[in-house]
């Protein structure tokens, strides 16, 4: 789009400060203002088809997580993410279908690890566990499906063996060696849309993307 002004979509939020690009993300276009000091992202669009739906899932897990730390006697401010909602109370402006923004509250004093140390490691895996503790009774059943399929395991097989049967890239006669341990993983894909589907294990939120 030309003559996109995002300090006028920044504005939306009734926040006036200067915009600077942030970080290394590679999904959405992500800065860091000056003033209220808070990250300004770019949604995109082409990934999530639906940020309304999105940004209302974000927006009630993390609620819930502030009262669980709250609770708990933790920092809400830096335990959990802040979504700065629009002058009129939306988590997200519109400004077309390829342009949709959000606003988080910075929080200060972090760094992000790409490749991390064995002690990195056993710190980010008790974070995340303690993120599925304060969530085991959040009722996951309320949570918008944003990206279809994506925590579909038995799909993604499906789909990897469409991939290797396709080789549209005629890469597949040099990986045969990490196809054939696919392959043999091929039974733990279902464990646990299996055990969900049966009632063995029980529908809870989790993250799904998570990295060091």
């Amino acid at each position: 789009m030309a003559n996109l002004n995002l300090n006028e979509i920044l504005a939306k939020f009734d926040i006036r400060s200067k915009i600077e690009d942030y970080g290394n993300g590679h999904i959405n276009d992500t800065y860091r203002t000056s003033a209220s000091d808070c990250i300004f992202q770019r949604i995109n669009t082409n990934v999530f088809k639906n940020p309304d739906a999105m940004m209302e899932n974000i927006d009630n897990v993390t609620s819930f997580l502030r009262t669980k730390i709250v609770a708990e006697g933790g920092d809400p401010e830096r335990e959990t993410m802040t979504v700065i909602r629009t002058h009129d109370g939306k988590r997200c402006y519109h400004v077309d279908d390829q342009h949709v923004y959000r606003v988080y509250q910075f929080v200060g004093n972090t760094k992000t690890i790409e490749i991390g140390t064995a002690e990195d490691m056993y710190r980010a895996g008790k974070g995340f566990g303690k993120f599925q503790r304060q969530l085991d009774d959040y009722p996951a059943e309320t949570l918008y499906e944003t990206i279809e399929n994506f925590h579909n395991t038995p799909d993604r097989m499906k789909k990897f063996e469409e991939a290797v049967a396709n080789d549209v890239a005629g890469r597949a006669k040099d990986v045969q060696e990490e196809i054939a341990f696919v392959r043999e993983c091929a039974s733990f894909t279902s464990v646990v849309t299996d055990g969900i589907a049966d009632g063995s294990i029980p529908l809870r939120v989790t993250h799904n993307d998570t990295k060091i």
